[in-house]
């Protein structure tokens, strides 16, 4: 049995991501309606200030989902080593090399043919998610979202996405997409992530002066 990595273990507690734009997120921060940016995009920015303005991060709910997630992601490596032949490296948080306070934690770092890096992005779907996946064959745009920006941070242009529930039958528990995006996607979300940043610390700038009494 796979245990744990300490550092992928406590990824989310890396005293880097404060105040950051972290790859899972970046779609609440590019959803839009027929009138423009939604308000995650909102919500999202005022809890990156939050975090800034005390240095700290308020405990996240974690449901039930999410806690399967964390317990079978182990064994989900496992299985993708076992079913694909390559090694599963567990990465620490890794932030961009040119855009300040973006960075992307992924699953996995896995090494392809000669010096090529991928990464490996696991999701433990529900029955109903894990179906819907199966015959869509699509990944969603949350996750695609993800991965871009992943791949954005860490140089790969590669990902893996792996959909694991275990309760189903061999051949149908582990479904593998690979997903290869465009440096035009890549670019797109990039531009996006700046310009959320810099209105980020537009707002950081102008409360921090409320604080001063300006």
């Amino acid at each position: 049995m796979r245990a744990p990595n300490k550092e992928q273990v406590n990824v989310a507690d890396d005293p880097q991501r404060l105040g950051c734009v972290t790859a899972s997120r970046v779609h609440d921060l590019m959803s839009k309606t027929k009138t423009g940016y939604s308000k995650t995009r909102e919500d999202y920015m005022r809890e990156l200030v939050g975090q800034r303005l005390t240095g700290m991060r308020e405990k996240q709910f974690t449901s039930a989902a999410m806690q399967r997630g964390i317990d079978l992601e182990p064994e989900a490596k496992e299985v993708y080593e076992a079913r694909t032949g390559l090694f599963v490296e567990d990465p620490p948080f890794m932030l961009h090399p040119k855009i300040l306070m973006f960075g992307a934690s992924p699953d996995g770092l896995i090494e392809l043919d000669g010096d090529l890096m991928g990464l490996l992005e696991i999701k433990c779907m529900g029955q109903k998610n894990h179906v819907d996946f199966m015959l869509a064959k699509r990944i969603p745009i949350r996750y695609q979202r993800q991965m871009i920006a992943q791949c954005s941070c860490t140089g790969a242009r590669i990902v893996d996405f792996a959909a694991f529930n275990p309760d189903f039958p061999q051949g149908c528990d582990f479904v593998v997409q690979r997903f290869e995006p465009s440096e035009e996607q890549i670019i797109e979300l990039e531009e996006e992530v700046i310009l959320f940043l810099e209105e980020l610390d537009k707002m950081e700038t102008q409360l921090r002066n409320l604080k001063n009494g300006k």
